[in-house]
């Protein structure tokens, strides 16, 4: 599978399939949990995981640290089922 960082260099982009990873936020109201998708595109997201917010660009709050904490708790392919943290956001 080939990879390559994309312009804003915080996300890897699968070439093979033009996926790339998506920053994610579960909005409580009272504070936010963070993950990421790796996807085709936001609205793929939207349909699949309705109850999470595609974050277009990251914030300064979360640094190279923090995504690749993502990216070992909190991670996901799209074409995969939704299992573990995801399985709550899946639409029914």
């Amino acid at each position: 599978m080939g990879r390559s960082q994309n312009t804003c260099g915080s996300f890897d982009v699968d070439t093979n399939s033009m996926k790339r990873d998506f920053l994610i936020a579960y909005d409580y109201r009272m504070g936010g949990i963070w993950g990421l998708i790796h996807a085709r595109s936001k609205e793929e997201i939207e349909k699949k995981y309705p109850k999470l917010i595609v974050v277009e660009q990251r914030p300064k709050f979360i640094d190279d640290a923090d995504l690749r904490w993502m990216r070992e708790n909190r991670y996901c392919d799209i074409d995969d089922a939704p299992s573990g943290w995801f399985l709550e956001f899946a639409a029914s």
